[in-house]
């Protein structure tokens, strides 16, 4: 079936057909001596001499090319000022957007100079409820900020270079007093750790840590951490792709396939062996959106479904240190600070942090001892593993602006120090 080409009409072309058809009519015809014409037609071909006539039809001409200029002029025109209207408010709603952050940065450097910490009853938490309406005589403007810091930090799962390319982490064992070294076999204790490893631990009767072995047991706390957050509700992830996922991760960030590969693991080998094939990236995390290209994270894990909450919200990018502010963490994220710690444990402390009345507890990291039936021996363990903490440095900002139906959003990831915002990344959409 063939399809029907649209006509395109110029000018040129319509005026030239009025002129000859106008032509048509007043040019005279030849006689023909054998049928003589009528004479009133004669009379009318006569008017091909009338000079008024040919005048009236070219103003005909004339006029109708004009009105078709105009028409099409009036059609350009509209749209220049749709589009420049458009451009318009979209310069309008990027500065209402950028206002947002500004606000944002300049009520989290207030918050640094006011007090040490830093929970949901600030200022900067709040501001997602603030009316902004009254800054701007057109238009809306909601600004939200979160705490990077109460999130899980991926890239703090290798925080040293192993030197043995042939085996696994080594970590010591604070139950037997000696080395404890790491079987290999990704085998949970009894305490809810991966492969046997423990808390660290120095006092009497045990041996003083070096530096190397305090940076290994603190990697496999962190460790830890994931991989009770993968295993228990409401992701529920098998026990071995769990492992998979940590040594995959642990692989994709440290310092190459030298280092060895991990036992549930990738390196390059397999990269390369998909399709299409990429190489293993041996270094930091830079975005969540990147864990999609590790071995063993999926789509519906990092995003969820409609079934399932997304595992994303709750991991960063940022950050090495491992801690995690224990005043902005989820729950999910608080029950996997430690091994039976439950759910209704988690309730009590988020119930706590929440009173009013407590806010000024909020300031030591260790406030969950005053938590009502908070497990003595639970504390004890989040305390040696320290890797809580009650202040940010990390912030996202999230800036809206909306007006004449359109919207605008820049994201802002920063870091705070005491003094000044360091912009990291700046995302408009």
């Amino acid at each position: 079936m063939k399809t029907k080409q649209p006509t395109i009409i110029h000018i040129a072309d319509i005026s030239t057909q009025i002129l000859l058809s106008g032509l048509r009519f007043f040019l005279p015809l030849p006689q023909d001596p054998l049928h003589p014409l009528p004479g009133r037609l004669y009379r009318v071909l006569r008017c091909t001499n009338n000079q008024k006539g040919m005048a009236l039809l070219l103003t005909i001409s004339l006029v109708s090319v004009l009105a078709i200029v105009t028409l099409r002029f009036s059609q350009t025109m509209r749209q220049e000022y749709i589009v420049s209207a458009g451009l318009k408010n979209s310069v309008r709603l990027g500065e209402m957007a950028r206002s947002g952050v500004t606000i944002a940065e300049e009520i989290l450097l207030l918050d640094r100079q006011d007090n040490s910490y830093d929970s949901l009853h600030d200022s900067w938490a709040l501001l997602a409820d603030e009316d902004l309406t009254s800054l701007f005589e057109q238009g809306s403007l909601k600004v939200s900020v979160a705490d990077e810091t109460g999130k899980f930090q991926i890239n703090a799962m290798v925080i040293r270079k192993r030197k043995d390319s042939n085996k696994t982490d080594e970590t010591t064992n604070p139950d037997d007093g000696g080395d404890g070294d790491a079987d290999g076999e990704g085998n949970v204790d009894g305490e809810g750790n991966i492969d046997g490893e423990g808390n660290s631990e120095e006092g009497e009767g045990k041996k003083k840590l070096t530096e190397e072995e305090k940076q290994k047991q603190r990697e496999s706390d962190v460790r830890n951490i994931l991989w009770r957050l993968l295993r228990e509700e409401p992701f529920l992830v098998e026990d071995g792709d769990a492992r998979g996922i940590i040594d995959s991760l642990i692989d994709w960030i440290d310092s190459g396939d030298a280092d060895g590969e991990e036992e549930y693991g990738a390196e390059d080998s397999y990269y390369q062996s998909l399709d299409p094939p990429y190489s293993c990236k041996n270094g930091p995390i830079e975005s969540i959106e990147e864990l999609l290209l590790v071995k063993g994270f999926s789509r519906e894990l990092l995003y969820g479904t409609e079934e399932t909450p997304p595992l994303a919200p709750l991991l960063t990018a940022l950050g090495n240190d491992g801690r995690i502010n224990i005043n902005t963490a989820g729950p999910s994220l608080l029950q996997a600070l430690a091994f039976d710690l439950d759910k209704g444990t988690v309730e009590a402390m988020i119930s706590f942090r929440e009173d009013e009345n407590n806010k000024e507890q909020l300031v030591s990291n260790q406030w969950y001892k005053d938590v009502p039936s908070f497990p003595g021996d639970i504390a004890e363990i989040i305390k040696k593993q320290d890797l809580v903490t009650i202040a940010g440095r990390y912030f996202t900002i999230a800036a809206t602006a909306e007006f004449n139906s359109q919207t605008k959003t820049i994201i802002s990831t920063v870091e705070r120090a005491s003094k000044e915002i360091a912009i990291l990344k700046w995302q408009s959409e």
